[in-house]
């Protein structure tokens, strides 16, 4: 009786990924936001990556997402002193920021 081979192509070991600090991975920053007024709400982290949300409107349509508004978020601010953000690069990883759909209120 003759031999057939197997149909299928022998399985390759599995290559090793190395650690993941090593690995190239996508830059992003990660914020904490806050709802404008909301003494009682707890922040939410967000990823800030522009690889993922082109525009800065996209970006803000996500935050109005994540933190679960009623209107449209048109702005975001610095909690100390209300300073308006209007890019992401004026972002920094691991910073606080409010967003708001009108003007800024300071917390109490």
């Amino acid at each position: 009786m003759k031999k057939t081979s197997h149909p299928l192509p022998p399985l390759r070991k599995r290559e090793e990924l190395p650690p993941p600090d090593e690995r190239e991975l996508p830059f992003g920053k990660i914020i904490k936001m806050y709802k404008n007024g909301d003494k009682f709400f707890p922040s939410k982290g967000i990823l800030v990556n522009e690889n993922l949300v082109k525009t800065w409107e996209l970006f803000l349509d996500e935050v109005q997402t994540k933190l679960k508004f009623d209107r449209p978020v048109r702005n975001i601010y610095t909690p100390e002193g209300g300073t308006e953000v209007y890019s992401f690069e004026q972002l920094l990883d691991d910073h606080a920021y409010v967003a708001s759909s009108g003007k800024f209120e300071p917390f109490r």
